[in-house]
């Protein structure tokens, strides 16, 4: 279990890294990680919600889910760029849940 957690915050802190450097060039680092933050936020709810209601949904769902509303909080609050907000989103995801699994 000590392993899963040491992976998860690996896999954040990696997640967090790439999607700020992806977006550094556009936008300050406050707004870049305040939506970063939103998605951790909207992952952690929907996975929250999932052991309690949703159980039928499966792990890529509730990641989805929950960075698609984060991600979309991010873009209306602090006037991103969706394409440019959506490639750092995917890009970034993509080692974390490489470490996951």
């Amino acid at each position: 279990m000590l392993v899963n957690v040491a992976v998860a915050l690996i896999g954040i802190t990696i997640f967090l890294f790439i999607f700020w450097k992806r977006l550094r060039e556009d936008y300050a680092s406050g707004l870049i990680f305040e939506t970063a933050f939103y998605i951790l936020i909207g992952i952690g709810l929907v996975q929250l919600a999932s052991f309690k209601t949703f159980r039928r949904l499966v792990f890529l769902e509730q990641v989805s889910i929950g960075a698609a509303a984060g991600l979309y909080l991010g873009i209306l609050r602090f006037k991103l760029r969706f394409y440019e907000s959506l490639e750092a989103l995917i890009i970034s995801l993509l080692p974390w849940l490489g470490l996951l699994f």
